[in-house]
Protein backbone atom coordinates (compact mmCIF):
# COMPACT_ATOMS: atom_id res chain seq x y z
CA UNK A 1 0.00 0.00 0.00
CA UNK A 2 1.08 3.52 -0.52
CA UNK A 3 0.34 6.91 -0.32
CA UNK A 4 0.02 9.25 -3.27
CA UNK A 5 -1.21 12.35 -1.77
CA UNK A 6 -3.33 13.27 -4.94
CA UNK A 7 -6.65 13.62 -4.79
CA UNK A 8 -9.44 11.42 -5.21
CA UNK A 9 -6.74 8.88 -5.44
CA UNK A 10 -4.58 9.05 -2.44
CA UNK A 11 -4.52 5.31 -1.52
CA UNK A 12 -2.58 2.73 -3.71
CA UNK A 13 -2.80 -0.82 -3.53
CA UNK A 14 -0.70 -2.95 -6.26
CA UNK A 15 -2.59 -5.92 -7.27
CA UNK A 16 0.08 -8.82 -8.16
CA UNK A 17 -2.18 -11.52 -10.00
CA UNK A 18 -3.41 -8.80 -12.68
CA UNK A 19 -0.42 -6.23 -12.84
CA UNK A 20 -2.28 -3.64 -12.21
CA UNK A 21 -2.04 -0.55 -9.99
CA UNK A 22 -5.59 0.58 -8.20
CA UNK A 23 -6.24 4.26 -6.99
CA UNK A 24 -8.83 4.49 -4.42
CA UNK A 25 -10.35 7.69 -2.90
CA UNK A 26 -9.45 8.11 0.83
CA UNK A 27 -12.78 9.77 1.52
CA UNK A 28 -15.52 7.42 -0.28
CA UNK A 29 -12.94 4.01 -0.21
CA UNK A 30 -14.16 3.81 -3.79
CA UNK A 31 -11.47 3.13 -6.56
CA UNK A 32 -11.29 5.66 -9.15
CA UNK A 33 -8.59 4.74 -10.94
CA UNK A 34 -6.49 1.69 -12.35
CA UNK A 35 -3.30 1.59 -14.03
CA UNK A 36 -2.18 -1.27 -15.29
CA UNK A 37 2.28 -2.28 -15.74
CA UNK A 38 2.08 -3.47 -19.41
CA UNK A 39 5.83 -4.99 -18.94
CA UNK A 40 5.12 -8.48 -18.80
CA UNK A 41 8.87 -8.88 -17.74
CA UNK A 42 8.42 -6.53 -15.05
CA UNK A 43 8.77 -7.36 -11.20
CA UNK A 44 6.34 -8.56 -9.35
CA UNK A 45 6.63 -7.33 -6.50
CA UNK A 46 5.94 -9.09 -2.98
CA UNK A 47 4.87 -7.11 0.49
CA UNK A 48 7.21 -3.99 1.15
CA UNK A 49 8.32 -4.33 -2.87
CA UNK A 50 5.80 -1.50 -4.23
CA UNK A 51 6.26 2.71 -3.35
CA UNK A 52 5.63 5.81 -4.38
CA UNK A 53 7.77 8.85 -4.52
CA UNK A 54 7.49 12.11 -6.90
CA UNK A 55 4.68 10.92 -9.09
CA UNK A 56 6.60 7.51 -9.64
CA UNK A 57 5.10 4.03 -8.79
CA UNK A 58 7.63 1.83 -7.99
CA UNK A 59 8.10 -1.67 -8.29
CA UNK A 60 11.21 -3.94 -6.53
CA UNK A 61 12.68 -6.82 -8.72
CA UNK A 62 13.87 -9.30 -5.31
CA UNK A 63 16.35 -11.07 -7.96
CA UNK A 64 18.04 -8.49 -9.37
CA UNK A 65 17.99 -5.27 -6.48
CA UNK A 66 16.29 -3.14 -8.87
CA UNK A 67 13.67 -0.56 -8.53
CA UNK A 68 11.35 -0.47 -11.89
CA UNK A 69 9.46 3.22 -12.26
CA UNK A 70 6.27 3.77 -13.89
CA UNK A 71 4.13 6.56 -14.50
Amino acid sequence: MVFTGSKNREIGLYDRGQQRILLYSSHSGKCTRILKILDENGPKPLCGDFAYANGIYWLHNRETGNWHGYQ
